[in-house]
């Protein structure tokens, strides 16, 4: 997984990624490069 955020600080981010985390974790697993954005999440295959 590759974990893009850019340049944020340490809270701005856990509040990120407790929001996106449920769809993160759904898609790991799947043998599938994912791609975490501020704005969306890519799935590459």
């Amino acid at each position: 997984m590759r974990l893009h955020c850019g340049n944020l600080r340490a809270r701005p981010m856990r509040e990120f990624l407790e929001g996106q985390w449920p769809r993160v974790e759904a898609l790991l697993g799947q043998d599938r490069l994912i791609q975490v954005y501020l704005d969306r999440i890519e799935v590459l295959t």
